[in-house]
């Protein structure tokens, strides 16, 4: 798609409810949340694609509680269990890509992403929502110093989709894990390939994603007034749905934006217009995430005790669902951030977490950053 303005012509919604639950989950409110049981119920009463589809919720679940050891070992039996079963296969599929970009893996994402894309070319574009939609969430731009974590989208997006809007999603993700490897022009064609394919699909919700994601990727190459544009077409079709976490996110890109840009007091109205969404929503997850934007843009502002208090801020809140690999990057900024400011022992101790929890989530991109930090002048970590 063209750099410029998009989801500007007016469109029909598409219903875009949720499959209906598996026939042995109708009426059992009491299981939710338990998802051994549901796997247990399935495997006793459910048909095949039920019990799959039991196997690929329950990773997500974990994954979601932020066990990440769990989640991995899970999406693997759930993807055994729905070798068979291709519109589960491609959800499971994605969701295995998802967890690999967590660790920076950008090759071995894309490989799973391409998996996925393989199965859904199995699947008839008429079948019924199946594709459980989610996105990493978070981008750490490694390319800084320090990296940082950015906020992008929220992880689970709450819908269900078919199989033309399943593969666009497929390849938003593949986007994101080109941008990640350095490779921004085929980040950029996959963008507006899933762009047109939702635009042609009549899916406003999944334009705003399209835009969001375009407008990140034009942040990451320093084309800030193109970034914006994007970032605010986005914002706008997401207050037409009355999407407010993602209206709120958008707004938390345009801050960080605009504090790339250099515009620190415009990135500070946009971050606060963000956080009071969150807030006022109830939003306790989305509100510590619009603090970490915050953080970010005013360490890009240079203004590093404000830095500080937005991130410990949002660290109060911490772990929330989906969020737990970002912690050892956001502990790792809070080492840089009381190093920067002279506050040796507080930096050891959040050095000291962000490795502990690097190692636990096998991210081996963050243990690297944590000795380069301790060459900087903190003592040697154990390893």
């Amino acid at each position: 798609m063209p750099r410029g303005n998009r989801g500007d012509r007016a469109v029909q919604v598409i219903d875009f409810r949720c499959a209906p639950a598996p026939k042995i989950l109708e009426h059992r409110s009491n299981v939710v949340g338990r998802p051994e049981e549901i796997v247990d119920l399935l495997n006793e009463h459910g048909e095949p694609p039920e019990r799959a589809l039991g196997y690929h919720q329950r990773a997500l679940l974990t994954f979601m509680a932020g066990d990440w050891a769990l989640a991995e070992t899970q999406s693997d039996e759930a993807l055994r269990v729905a070798a068979d079963l291709p519109g589960v296969m491609a959800s499971a599929q994605h969701f295995a890509g998802v967890l690999t970009l967590g660790r920076g893996e950008t090759d071995a994402a894309r490989l799973r992403f391409e998996a996925a894309l393989q199965a859904l070319e199995q699947i008839p574009d008429a079948a019924p929502p199946f594709f459980v939609t989610l996105s990493l969430g978070w981008a750490v731009d490694e390319r800084q110093d320090p990296p940082l974590p950015i906020a992008e989208e929220t992880v689970l997006f709450g819908r269900r989709v078919g199989a033309e809007q399943a593969a666009a999603h497929v390849r938003l993700a593949i986007a994101l894990s080109e941008r990640l490897a350095g490779k921004v022009d085929a980040a950029f064609a996959l963008i507006d390939d899933a762009y047109a394919r939702f635009r042609r699909l009549d899916d406003r919700f999944g334009q705003a994603y399209a835009l969001s994601q375009q407008g990140h990727a034009l942040r990451w190459i320093a084309q800030y007034d193109d970034a914006d544009h994007c970032l605010k077409a986005s914002e706008a079709l997401r207050r037409e749905l009355r999407d407010r976490r993602a209206l709120a996110m958008a707004l938390a890109g345009r801050a960080v934006n605009a504090a790339s840009a250099g515009a620190a007091d415009r990135a500070r109205a946009m971050g606060s217009a963000s956080l009071a969404i969150m807030n006022e929503s109830g939003d306790i997850a989305g509100a510590a995430v619009s603090s970490v934007n915050l953080a970010v843009a005013e360490l890009l502002s240079a203004e590093l005790p404000a830095a500080l208090s937005w991130l410990d801020r949002s660290l109060e809140v911490f772990p929330i669902p989906g969020g737990h690999r970002s912690l050892g990057w956001l502990h790792y900024l809070r080492a840089h951030l009381l190093q920067q400011l002279g506050e040796m022992e507080g930096s050891i101790r959040s050095a000291e977490v962000a490795q502990a929890m690097f190692s636990r989530l096998g991210e081996q991109r963050g243990l690297i950053a944590v000795q380069r930090i301790c060459k900087e002048g903190l003592p040697n970590l154990p390893t």
